[in-house]
């Protein structure tokens, strides 16, 4: 990836000493595309708590300006890495930038699946939990290996999918720990139709953490 240096050095009033940095980036499913801000030697973002990708002053520039942009922000130990609206196929080649980066958080925005490539996950924070819906699974062994991604993620976070209500005792978290079951198409599900609307009960690791 071969971009113009058109960083802008950024402060923000509520954090003065914080490092922030902004590109102005696009891509237009073919080549990268980048311009160079008229705001002078440094921008300030605007007041808030919100992501810094979510409060440059755009306002202030050209009508024809390129008004989307990469954003870097040191903060608490970890670099935030801001993500502007792409096309799903410069959304790929710019996280792939960041493979090796340790101790990085990403913000932004998610692409359209153009390509229908992509799994999705659905995060719904209740009060207590995490509920974590999965992708449709088409065995078994998809399910465990959705599984045994989660459970290695809650326990980097300090997060688990069980309930303890005593040492040695635990049971699953409540309200969730189910199974939908279901195929491709009515034809192919003709065996599972009267289990359509029922809810059977799953191993503690489905729900949420």
């Amino acid at each position: 990836m071969k971009v113009r240096d058109c960083w802008i050095r950024t402060h923000d009033p509520a954090a003065p000493k914080r490092e922030i940095w902004v590109l102005p980036l696009d891509h237009d499913g073919k080549r990268w595309r980048t311009e160079k801000w008229s705001l002078g030697r440094r921008m300030e973002l605007l007041p808030g708590d919100a992501p810094v990708g979510l409060r440059l002053p755009l306002s202030l520039l050209p009508e024809k300006a390129l008004k989307r942009a990469l954003t870097l922000e040191k903060k608490e130990g970890r670099l935030h890495v801001f993500f502007p609206p792409l096309l799903q196929k410069g959304f790929q080649q710019l996280l792939r930038l960041f493979n090796d980066v340790p101790n990085i958080r990403f913000e932004g925005y998610l692409p359209h699946d153009d390509t229908a490539a992509w799994s999705k996950l659905s995060l719904t924070p209740d009060p207590g939990v995490l509920e974590i819906n999965l992708p449709p699974c088409a065995d078994a062994v998809e399910y465990a290996r959705w599984l045994h991604i989660l459970e290695r993620g809650a326990n980097a976070t300090g997060l688990r999918s069980y309930k303890e209500r005593a040492p040695g005792d635990t049971c699953g978290t409540g309200g969730g720990n189910h199974l939908l079951f279901g195929a491709p198409s009515l034809d192919m599900a003709t065996s599972v139709v009267a289990l359509g609307k029922v809810r059977i009960a799953a191993p503690r690791h489905e729900r949420l953490f």
